[in-house]
């Protein structure tokens, strides 16, 4: 019975710090750095947690992951104009967007639809951007 005891408190204390993964990132490759960031951007971003986007272009795909967004100017990062532009391109070879529009403080875009391929552009200070849960409506 000691022995059993034993063994139960032995393993109540090292199952915790078996859980606790550690990461060398010195030791890292760029390439498994980057593979790292894209995989904690799209985990936090289906969540729900917010991202601030700052201006420029971004390829859906390799920068932000596919899925559903919705796109504000955020006051406290604003910039002096409290506006941010923004163009939804098809891919990188396009000259003309599918998609365009204006941020301010009180309009946003509700559901911007991004997949693969598809390169969004910020100007004017970038933008935050929180990705739709998906849910799925039941009807009874």
């Amino acid at each position: 019975m000691k022995k059993l005891l034993v063994f139960v408190l032995l393993a109540t204390m090292l199952l915790p710090a078996i859980g606790i993964a550690e990461f060398d990132l010195k030791s890292m490759t760029d390439d498994q750095l980057l593979l790292l960031n894209k995989e904690l951007t799209a985990e936090l971003l289906s969540r729900g947690k917010t991202a601030f986007v700052p201006m420029g272009s971004y390829v859906v795909g390799e920068n932000i992951p596919e899925g559903e967004y919705e796109l504000f100017l955020d006051a406290s990062k604003a910039n002096l104009f409290k506006v941010s532009n923004y163009y939804v391109y098809q891919d990188s070879s396009s000259e003309w967007p599918d998609e365009a529009g204006s941020l301010t403080e009180t309009t946003s875009v509700g559901r911007l639809i991004l997949k693969n391929g598809n390169v969004l552009k910020l100007e004017f200070g970038g933008a935050s951007m929180r990705k739709l849960l998906s849910f799925v409506i039941e009807f009874k």
